[in-house]
């Protein structure tokens, strides 16, 4: 499947400088959107079997609590469920949820599920150096340059009437 970033995959893997930046300030509870375990970024994860559009993500698969969801979502066209998903997380179960997706604001699923609920956006400086997860763990990953910038933006309940805007070099942190 073809994505509108010209990639063969919709899978685009998080640099682990990057997440672990953003880890620091949210403390996850949940990555929302591993391929399977080996790439999971978090002991409790939501993995491409388990299907993080079908599950609830205030509990993790063995019971515990989650407040703080890290996702980055498959690319393409399935991007829209997972935004809406994210919006319907956020607003069931007050969770906080960090999305790292495309730069993509104009479109009108960043309009109907990221725009009601977004409390911060941080802009990358320079384009991500993403992971192919075709490999089999993180150590095998090569990274690939995206041609395309991203963003993370937080998802809360009750964001402000005027979100943060913030800036993070995406390969030197």
């Amino acid at each position: 499947m073809a994505t509108s970033h010209g990639s063969s995959s919709i899978h685009w893997g998080t640099p682990f400088h990057v997440y672990e930046a953003l880890d620091i300030r949210f403390k996850f509870n949940l990555d929302a959107c591993a391929k399977d375990e080996s790439v999971a970024l978090h002991k409790h994860f939501i993995s491409e079997e388990k299907d993080a559009l079908k599950q609830e993500w205030n509990c993790d698969m063995a019971g515990f609590k989650v407040h703080n969801v890290f996702m980055n979502p498959p690319y393409g066209r399935t991007i829209k469920a997972f935004m809406q998903k994210a919006k319907e997380q956020v607003l069931k179960h007050d969770l906080t949820v960090v999305c790292l997706i495309p730069n993509s604001t104009g479109t009108l699923w960043f309009k109907e599920n990221v725009k009601p609920v977004l409390d911060e956006m941080i802009i990358f400086h320079k384009r991500m150096q993403f992971y192919d997860h075709d490999s089999s763990s993180y150590e095998n990953l090569k990274s690939q340059g995206a041609n395309f910038d991203s963003i993370a933006v937080v998802l809360k309940k009750n964001p402000r009437k005027e979100p943060i805007i913030s800036f993070m070099d995406s390969r030197v942190i």
